[in-house]
């Protein structure tokens, strides 16, 4: 089976894109629970937008991007290989590769 240390940004951001991208194995997500690789102008797989994200007009996603339950990506906003937690706001405009995002604060993987 699949396994990865995940005990610090780096492994944990890696953990994430080796799921989305079918490394850890193939997944579905649950009834309700989001889009998987959902395609869409601005949007590159992997890619996975859980149940309620807001993608404001023109964000630019992916590849490599999971993006939680109720967060919001601003407008003009572009993220890349990077995870955005649940109700996190990305601002409008923002710039996001190679982070964690969470409503308090962010991580850098590298």
């Amino acid at each position: 089976g699949y396994w990865r240390e995940a005990g610090d940004p780096a492994g944990y951001l890696a953990a994430n894109l080796d799921v989305i991208s079918g490394k850890a194995g193939k997944i579905s997500p649950l009834p309700g629970s989001g889009s998987l690789n959902p395609g869409g102008e601005g949007c590159s797989s992997p890619l996975l937008i859980g149940e309620g994200a807001v993608i404001e007009p023109e964000a630019a996603l992916g590849p490599g991007v999971v993006i939680g339950p109720q967060a919001r990506i601003g407008r003009g906003a572009a993220v890349r290989n990077s995870v955005i937690l649940e109700g996190t706001d990305v601002p409008d405009g923002a710039l996001v590769e190679n982070e964690i995002r969470a409503p308090d604060g962010v991580l850098t993987a590298s």
